[in-house]
């Protein structure tokens, strides 16, 4: 009896290794009167510490390779405010391009919102974005209404 409880244990182990892996996929729009989309896709295995992901652009077939690089808890900035953030960084073609940071603003203020912020490294242009609530999400990506 105790061999087979062993055994199962052995059994059950790979899937409770997978079950550490999560992964998650937000939509944003560009805050400016230019319209730019993105997915941010991210799997992260908490077993092993480990963060990765993948930015798809509206109407682009190929996906852009982001790694994590930093957090940040929230701490209080003043009246309560919290701004925890993640920092991602882009690879293209095998170099580091850019970065995207993400952060809740006002979070604890009454007013909150999921932002994000690109910076390409080649030009310093940066672009901010917002969390689209508008978008709708199925399996194959994020289903923007236009």
């Amino acid at each position: 009896m105790k061999f087979m409880a062993i055994m199962i244990g052995l059994c059950l182990q790979p899937f409770a290794a997978e079950a550490a892996i999560t992964n998650e996929t937000a939509c944003y729009v560009s805050s400016d009167a230019k319209s730019v989309r993105f997915e941010f896709h991210t799997y992260h295995d908490s077993n092993r510490k480990w963060s990765a992901g993948f930015v798809r652009y509206e109407n682009s077939r190929e996906s852009i390779p982001v790694t994590f690089f930093s957090s940040t808890s929230a701490s209080d900035l003043g009246e309560g405010i919290h701004e925890p953030s993640t920092k991602w960084l882009e690879i293209w073609r095998g170099k580091v391009t850019g970065e995207y940071v993400l952060k809740r603003e006002g979070a604890g203020a009454g007013v909150s919102g999921y932002v994000a912020t690109y910076r390409n490294y080649a030009g310093n242009r940066v672009r901010n974005f917002v969390l689209d609530p508008t978008a709708g999400f199925e399996e194959s990506g994020c289903n923007w209404a236009n």
